[in-house]
């Protein structure tokens, strides 16, 4: 369970890192509403190298996350959820079908 919680919270604070990002916003709308062409072009580079680094820290903590707490709790039960990312539009898709299929009922 340790592990688990682990990725959880190393997922939360990947995405907590968006503060920065939001802050980089504000400034960058304050240097508009000043028409203060320095600062945004500052902030517009600052924002442009910090997007690429916060989505691959993301994009890691999510695959991690996603391998210590979907894929490992599923893995004694074959076929109760998609084991891989890639099968997840077709699960939905069997998913919403069986929910209309029951209404119709």
């Amino acid at each position: 369970m340790h592990t688990k919680w682990k990725v959880m919270n190393d997922l939360e604070q990947a995405f907590n890192q968006i503060t920065t990002f939001d802050f980089l916003l504000d400034q960058l709308q304050e240097a508009v509403d000043s028409n203060n062409r320095q600062q945004i072009v500052d902030i517009t580079l600052a924002l442009n190298a910090f997007i690429v680094p916060f989505s691959n820290n993301w994009d890691k903590k999510f695959k991690e996350a996603w391998k210590e707490v979907i894929t490992k709790d599923h893995q004694s039960i074959p076929g109760s959820v998609p084991m891989d990312l890639s099968q997840w539009e077709e699960y939905w898709e069997k998913e919403a079908q069986k929910s209309k299929d029951q209404k119709q009922e």
